[in-house]
């Protein structure tokens, strides 16, 4: 996202799927303290377009409860969209997720992933997407010199649609799938 300046690491947005969100927002409105020093009382902010927003005054509740790859993401806006929550550390940015899901749709309206979606098992405790046209920018401003060299190249990701990985756990053993489609 370009938001006001942000940098592209601000700009980071956690996505996490839910199984209940009547639970996680009552769960958000009992424990996250909004920030005293920018003058909001405790409980949520105002809503965006239907979008009751939260501000954690816990800066690494992310990374704590889920994981360093949440790191990025401190003091996080939080709301719930559609069966997901949503967090990042600027509100800007998470209105815009907002903005961009209400104008431009989500997956499950793209025919492409669509048929994508057929190779992914729709069991996964952990699952990660890449769009590989969306991520071009991410690849070549993150990526090592030898993944941005492949990119792009005549049978290079540019040519790939998406990647998947996904981890699962079933009758206490582990599993994990890598999707590529070409």
């Amino acid at each position: 996202y370009d938001t006001q300046g942000i940098n592209p690491k601000s700009n980071q947005v956690a996505v996490i799927a839910l199984s209940d969100t009547t639970k996680a927002k009552d769960f958000l409105r009992k424990i996250i303290a909004v920030d005293k020093r920018k003058g909001v009382s405790r409980g949520n902010l105002a809503d965006y377009k239907g979008f009751p927003m939260f501000y954690c005054g816990y800066p690494d509740l992310l990374s704590s409860a889920l994981g360093a790859v949440y790191k990025n993401i401190e003091w996080p806006y939080i709301t719930v969209v559609n069966q997901y929550l949503v967090a990042a550390s600027h509100q800007p940015v998470l209105q815009q997720f907002i903005d961009d899901l209400l104008l431009k749709g989500n997956l499950e309206r793209s025919e492409n992933y669509q048929q994508y979606k057929q190779y992914i098992n729709t069991e996964s405790n952990v699952y990660f997407y890449l769009n590989f046209a969306n991520s071009n920018t991410i690849v070549a401003d993150n990526g090592n010199k030898r993944l941005i060299d492949y990119s792009g190249e005549k049978h290079g990701i540019a040519n790939y649609y998406g990647l998947t990985f996904q981890l699962n756990s079933s009758g206490g053993q582990f599993f994990s799938n890598l999707n590529f489609l070409y």
